[in-house]
């Protein structure tokens, strides 16, 4: 069976959305305040994944030197 892969993306984005909304309901928030929370989270994911990227590089440049 096929499936769109838009459909998937479109589900993924309405998850989000959902979580956000019940995150702000269980702990009594706006939805901007849970919206920031929510960028929050995604900033720091994408800065964490950018550092260890760096730090990947670093180790395959070292281990390139020390190989020869």
């Amino acid at each position: 069976m096929y499936l769109d892969n838009s459909l998937y993306q479109y589900n993924v984005i309405l998850m989000v959305l959902y979580y956000t909304y019940a995150y702000g309901r269980l702990y009594q928030l706006g939805f901007w305040k849970s919206a920031l929370y929510l960028f929050k989270f995604i900033g720091v994911t994408l800065l964490l994944m950018i550092f260890l990227a760096l730090i990947g590089v670093l180790i395959g440049f070292i281990a390139s030197a020390i190989m020869g």
